[in-house]
C-alpha cells in the first residue's frame, strides 16, 4: 500500500459518508423547526418563500457547476490532463448535488403551482365528496347522518381540512428538502477539495498501475510522472515525493505478486525509463533533494530485481541509475551523485555475486563516468566516493573469478585516475590508486592473470599523468602500488603479467627519473630489486635487473643523479 493511501482522516478515506452525516443533521434540525412552526400557513408567505428557494437553488447550482469545472480545469492544468478522467470517474459527488437540486426545484415549482390552485379536492358531486369523507372517516360506505344538511356540512368541513392538512405538509416538506439541498453544499465542497488535492489525484491514478496496463503500452505511469514533472517545476517537493514513493510502491507489489520474469522485465525497462527521465530533470531545474528521491526510489528497486535475479531488469536498473548519477555530477550536485555511486556500488556488488554480467558491467561503467564527471569538475569527494565503490566491485569480482567484471573496474578506475592526477584532485587519486592496489592483488591472489596485468596497466598511466604533471606525491604513491601488485604478481608465478608488470614499474622509473622524483624512483628500484630475487622467474628477473641500469644511467646524466643513486642499492650480478 502506498503512502498516499496509508494518511488522510476517515472523511478522506470515505467522503461519502459526509453526505449521510450532514443529511442527519438537516433532517433533524429541519423536523425539529416543523415541530415549532406556526400552524397555519400563510399562502401569500408561502408563495414567497418558495419562489426565492427557486430562484436560489437554480442560481446556486449554476455557480458551483462552474466553479468546479473551473477548479477541474485549474487543476489540470497545473498537474495533469488526467485530473478531468478522475473527476468524472468519480461523478457521483456532483451528480448527486445536481439530482437534489434539480429535485428541489421541481418540488418547490408544483408548490407554487398548489398554492395558485384551489385547495379544495375537485369532485363531481356532493354524493361523491360524502362517500369518501365518510369513507376516509370510518370506512363505512354507508352515511351515518340523519339529515341531508348535516351529512354536508360534515363532509365539506372534513374535506377542507384534509385538504389544508396536505397543503400544508407539502409546502413544509418543500421547505425541508430546500434545507437539505443547501446543507448538501458542504459534503460537496468539502469532497471536491479533498479530490482535488495533488496526494489525492497521485492516488487516484495509482489505481491504473496494473500489469496488464503496463506491458500493453497504456503507460499508466506517465500521468503521475506529469505531476512529479510539474511539482519539481514549481519546487513542491512533498508532491515530488509522493509521485516517486506511489510509483515505487505499486511496481514494488507487482514484482511480489507477478511469477513470469519476462514480463517483470518488461515492466523494469518502462519504469526505469521514466525514473530516469524524471531525473535527469529534476538535476536540468537545480532541484537536488528530488534528484536524490529519484535516486533512493530507483535504488530500492533495483535491490528487490537483483534480489530476484533478473538479469535484464536489474540491467535497466543500473542504466537508468548511471545516468541520473552522471548528470547529477555534471551539475555540481555532490551529495546526489554521492547517493548514486552508493547505489550503484551495492548493485555492482550483488550482481557479481549473483554472477549478472551485464549489470555488474554497467555499474561499473556508471560509476567511471561518475567519477570522471567528478574529477573534470574538481569534485574530490565525488570522485573519491565513485573510487571507493569501484574498488568494491572489482574486490568481490576478483573474489568470486568473475575476471572480466575485475577488468572492466580496473579500466574505470584507471580513467578516473588519470582525470584526477591530471588535475590535480590528491585525495581521488590516492585512493585511486589504492584501490587499484588491492585490486590487483586480489587477482594476482586468484591467478587472474588478464586482470592483474590490466591493474599493471592502469598504474603505469597514471603514474605517466602525475609525473607529467609534476606531482611528486601522486607518482610515489603510484609507484609504491605498481611494486607491490608487480611483486605479488611475481610471487604467484603469474609470468606473462609480471613480465608486463617489470615493464611499468621500469617505464615510471625511468620517467621519474628524467623529472627528477627521487621518492618515486626509489620506489620503483626497491619493487625491481624485490622481484630481480624471486626465484623460478628468470627472465622477469633479468628484465628487472636492466631495467634498474636503465634507471641508473638516467640518474648519472641528470645534475642531482648522484644523490639519488646514493640512496639506492643496485643488483651487482651480471645482466642477462
Amino acid at each position: 500500500m502506498s503512502s498516499t493511501e496509508t494518511r488522510g482522516s476517515f472523511l478522506e478515506k470515505h467522503p461519502e459518508s459526509i453526505y449521510l452525516i450532514t443529511g442527519a443533521v438537516a433532517i433533524t434540525l429541519s423536523f425539529v423547526f416543523y415541530s415549532r412552526a406556526p400552524s397555519p400557513i400563510n399562502e401569500n408567505s408561502a408563495r414567497n418563500m418558495i419562489s426565492t428557494l427557486v430562484e436560489s437553488e437554480a442560481a446556486i447550482i449554476a455557480v458551483v457547476i462552474t466553479l468546479s469545472l473551473v477548479a477541474v480545469q485549474l487543476t489540470a492544468s497545473s498537474y495533469s490532463p488526467k485530473v478531468t478522467e478522475i473527476i468524472i470517474r468519480k461523478k457521483f459527488h456532483l451528480w448527486l448535488l445536481m439530482f437534489l437540486y434539480i429535485s428541489a426545484i421541481c418540488i418547490c415549482v408544483v408548490a407554487l403551482k398548489w398554492i395558485d390552485g384551489s385547495p379544495e379536492p375537485a369532485f363531481t358531486s356532493d354524493t361523491e365528496k360524502q362517500i369518501t369523507v365518510l369513507k376516509m372517516v370510518d370506512g363505512s360506505p354507508e352515511p351515518a347522518f340523519t339529515s341531508d344538511t348535516e351529512k354536508q356540512i360534515a363532509v365539506l368541513t372534513i374535506v377542507e381540512e384534509t385538504s389544508r392538512a396536505s397543503f400544508e405538509g407539502f409546502i413544509r416538506f418543500s421547505y425541508i428538502f430546500a434545507v437539505l439541498c443547501f446543507t448538501a453544499l458542504i459534503p460537496y465542497t468539502y469532497n471536491m477539495f479533498i479530490m482535488l488535492k495533488p496526494t489525492k489525484i497521485i492516488e487516484e491514478l495509482s489505481h491504473g498501475i496494473i500489469k496488464n496496463k503496463i506491458l500493453n503500452k497504456e503507460d499508466p505511469i506517465q500521468p503521475i510522472i506529469d505531476i512529479v514533472r510539474k511539482s519539481i517545476t514549481k519546487y513542491d517537493y512533498e508532491t515530488a515525493r509522493d509521485g516517486l514513493v506511489t510509483i515505487k510502491d505499486k511496481i514494488s507489489d507487482i514484482f511480489e505478486k507477478e511469477d513470469q520474469n519476462e514480463e517483470k522485465e518488461e515492466i523494469s525497462k518502462e519504469i526505469f525509463g521514466h525514473l530516469s527521465r524524471v531525473g535527469r530533470f529534476a538535476v536540468g531545474r537545480g532541484d537536488e533533494g528530488s534528484t536524490i528521491e529519484v535516486i533512493k526510489n530507483i535504488d530500492i528497486l533495483s535491490k528487490k530485481i537483483i534480489e530476484k535475479e533478473l538479469k535484464m531488469a536489474a540491467y535497466w536498473a543500473t542504466v537508468s541509475l548511471g545516468k541520473v548519477g552522471e548528470a547529477a555530477a555534471e551539475k555540481q550536485f555532490e551529495i546526489a551523485a554521492d547517493k548514486a555511486s552508493g547505489s550503484l556500488e551495492n548493485i555492482g556488488k550483488t550482481a557479481a555475486e549473483k554472477e549478472l554480467k551485464m549489470a555488474a558491467h554497467w555499474a561499473v561503467e556508471s560509476l567511471r563516468e561518475i567519477g570522471k564527471t567528478a574529477a573534470k569538475k574538481k569534485l574530490g569527494l565525488t570522485a573519491q566516493k565513485a573510487v571507493e565503490s569501484l574498488r568494491e566491485i572489482g574486490k568481490t569480482a576478483a573474489k568470486k573469478r568473475l575476471e572480466m567484471a575485475a577488468y572492466w573496474t580496473i579500466e574505470s578506475l584507471r580513467e578516473i585516475g588519470e582525470a584526477a592526477a591530471e588535475r590535480e584532485l590528491r585525495m581521488a587519486a590516492y585512493w585511486t590508486i589504492e584501490s587499484l592496489r588491492e585490486i590487483g592483488e586480489a587477482a594476482a591472489k586468484e591467478k587472474l592473470e588478464m586482470a592483474a596485468h590490466k591493474t599493471t596497466e592502469s598504474l603505469r598511466e597514471i603514474g605517466k599523468a602525475a609525473i607529467k604533471k609534476g606531482s611528486k606525491l601522486i607518482a610515489e604513491w603510484v609507484a609504491e602500488s605498481l611494486g607491490k601488485v608487480g611483486y605479488a604478481i611475481a610471487k604467484e608465478k603469474l609470468e606473462k603479467a609480471a613480465h608486463k608488470g617489470v615493464e611499468s614499474l621500469a617505464e615510471i622509473g625511468e620517467a621519474a627519473a628524467e623529472r627528477k622524483l627521487e621518492n618515486a624512483t626509489k620506489k620503483t628500484v626497491e619493487y625491481l630489486e624485490k622481484i630481480a630475487e624471486l626465484e623460478r622467474l628468470e627472465e622477469v628477473a633479468s628484465v628487472a635487473q636492466r631495467s634498474v641500469r636503465e634507471i641508473r644511467k638516467i640518474l648519472n646524466k641528470t645534475k642531482d643523479g648522484t644523490r639519488v643513486i646514493n640512496l639506492i642499492s643496485i643488483p651487482r650480478g651480471p645482466v642477462a
